[in-house]
């Protein structure tokens, strides 16, 4: 259970919410962990209210799972839903790169490249969590390029179910798995090739896939 610090009492649903959510992003939790509520709520020094209210949309949001009125946790995604959240990805990723790449401006690019680097140092340094964060954030800049906001909000809730497995293969991922297929989404861009770029991270989406399925059979 990762650690979570204590929160005023400004906005404090939105607040407790945002952190649980963004602890999910990060990887702090795997499939089946159990959430409880009593913990969190003392970690923030709040009462157990905003934070099971914040649970619970979570599992409104299939991030979290209640199979019983006093168990929160993790799901394991099944096979199935993985080939469909993959599938998503791929056609939501691909058309909002390809839209990127008609919008992106040199300064895009070049924060797309530093966050590639950054993946890079953090798995130098040892540290797959950091990468892994970084990872995310490409994705996220990426798509957001597109100017695709509905799409963008879709990928984000994509991202929150599929974060505890993502973490789970980046404790046995090398940097190379994670970064192979981002240069030639940013050399598409650089062209303004909007298929080059689809495919490229669709062939990222794929890949990664592949090593997912691995770790869970």
């Amino acid at each position: 259970m990762p650690e979570f610090e204590a929160v005023s009492k400004e906005t404090l649903g939105t607040t407790v919410y945002n952190r649980i959510r963004q602890a999910i992003l990060n990887g702090d939790f795997r499939p089946g962990d159990k959430v409880k509520i009593r913990e969190i709520a003392g970690q923030m020094a709040v009462s157990g209210t905003p934070v099971r209210d914040a649970l619970l949309q979570l599992v409104m949001e299939r991030a979290l799972e209640m199979p019983s009125p006093r168990e929160i946790r993790v799901p394991h995604l099944s096979g199935a839903e993985l080939a469909e959240i993959r599938l998503l990805r791929v056609t939501l990723e691909g058309m909002a790169a390809e839209a990127a790449a008609a919008r992106a401006t040199p300064q895009d690019i070049a924060r797309l490249e530093e966050l590639n680097d950054t993946i890079l140092t953090a798995f130098a340094e040892g540290d797959a969590h950091l990468a892994l964060s970084h990872n995310r954030a490409f994705h996220s800049h990426l798509y957001r390029l597109s100017g695709m906001e509905v799409a963008a909000e879709i990928l984000d809730r994509l991202w929150l179910r599929m974060a505890p497995l993502i973490a789970s293969w980046a404790s046995y991922a090398e940097a190379d798995d994670f970064v192979r297929h981002h240069y030639p989404v940013i050399d598409a861009l650089k062209r303004g090739d909007g298929p080059a770029a689809r495919q490229a991270i669709a062939d990222d989406i794929v890949a990664s896939g592949i090593k997912i399925d691995d770790i869970r059979d």
